[in-house]
């Protein structure tokens, strides 16, 4: 079962903590502090990856069906009267649906929403 954490609120002594922890922003030429490590973005990249496929296993450890890829190229949301969305795919050509996309346009058809395909 997945849990949400609730974000932690600290106390004003925690803050004041902090607060005397972290040095003041420094405005104009930063350098960076001697024990700053910088992260390879490709590294972070990788992180995430990981985080991501931790989480989506854990959606289909409890039978969830998780779909990554297919979604449709764009949200077009009217905000005017009724709040309308459709999701919208475009094909150019004679361009057709990839497998994941067919999945993923009839999960969102399945789950109530509009699900539009064009071509040119």
């Amino acid at each position: 079962m997945i849990k949400l954490q609730k974000p932690a609120l600290l106390s004003d002594e925690q803050t004041d903590r902090l607060k005397a922890m972290c040095p003041a922003p420094i405005r104009g030429n930063y350098r960076k502090p001697s024990n700053e490590v910088e992260i390879n973005p490709a590294a972070r990249m990788k992180r995430g990856k990981d985080f991501e496929d931790k989480v989506m296993t854990e959606y289909e450890e409890n039978g969830w069906t998780v779909i990554r890829n297919g979604w449709p190229d764009m949200l077009c949301v009217n905000e005017s009267g009724n709040m309308e969305a459709h999701f919208v795919e475009c094909k150019a050509g004679s361009g057709n649906l990839h497998h994941n996309q067919r999945k993923m346009i009839n999960m969102l058809k399945r789950l109530g929403l509009t699900v539009i395909v064009r071509s040119e």
